[in-house]
């Protein structure tokens, strides 16, 4: 039986935030000076002043309010290919928060930086039939399991709507992974069992060991090729961390 392991590396992205405020003033507005009519054929009138209004104030602006929250709604994934799932809960407010949590729980995947994982494990077997100095390969079947540890968001119970939609591109990309590596998995032993079966009885061990270092060479470079990607940038209250 051959064995291999698949983590997902990944690469952390921090976004730093800026906001802008501006002040507004508001100013009033004296009126003009008053005037006087001449009329040489009356007394002099008596001048009415003009009054000026009174100085226009700019509103206060009315407080933000703060962000609202939701209820955090039931996050699973369904991995095509795995024979079987198991869910790793996490809590956080922040995105930095549920990367801590996902990538250092002893309940989890236990390598550094690894969202989520499968365990791959692969078999085959065949049937020869030998007539005197003849021998050919009659049949070949194969198994596969493949164990997913995926991380799954459960508390706290209100969350901002940013952060889980940020998550939820997070869980998007790691089961995107994961059933690519699979898929892989599958489609390489049945190439395999058709090369063993259209071969001899005397290359059928070495055809087999040739696919099992192909799966492996193929998982660790969708690893490598993953660790180029980069969490999503988060835009939601608090920042990356949470603090604002």
């Amino acid at each position: 039986m051959s064995r291999a392991r698949l983590v997902i590396p990944v690469v952390a992205a921090f976004v730093l935030g800026v906001v802008i405020g501006g002040t507004f003033l508001g100013h009033g507005l004296p009126g003009g000076a008053p005037t006087i009519a001449a009329n040489p054929s009356a007394a002099p009138p008596t001048a009415s002043p003009r009054v000026a209004p009174s100085p226009r104030v700019a509103p206060s602006p009315s407080p933000t309010p703060p962000p609202a929250l939701v209820s955090l709604p039931m996050l699973s994934v369904k991995v095509a290919g795995a024979t079987s799932l198991k869910y790793l809960d996490i809590e956080g407010t922040s995105p930095n928060a549920l990367i801590l949590a996902a990538t250092t729980s002893p309940t989890g995947c236990q390598q550094s930086k690894a969202l989520g994982c499968a365990q791959l494990y692969w078999h085959a077997d065949w049937k020869d039939r030998t007539s005197g100095t003849s021998c050919r390969v009659t049949s070949v079947t194969y198994t596969y399991t493949a164990k997913v540890t995926f991380p799954r968001f459960v508390r706290p119970a209100r969350v901002y709507p940013e952060l889980v939609t940020w998550w939820k591109e997070i869980m998007a990309h790691v089961e995107r992974h994961l059933e690519a590596d699979i898929k892989l998995v599958k489609a390489d032993l049945a190439k395999a069992r058709h090369e063993i079966l259209s071969g001899s009885c005397a290359t059928e061990q070495a055809t087999f060991q040739k696919w099992d270092k192909r799966i492996k060479a193929a998982l660790i470079q969708s690893g490598t090729k993953d660790a180029s990607w980069s969490y999503p940038t988060y835009a939601g209250p608090n920042g990356w961390n949470g603090e604002g």
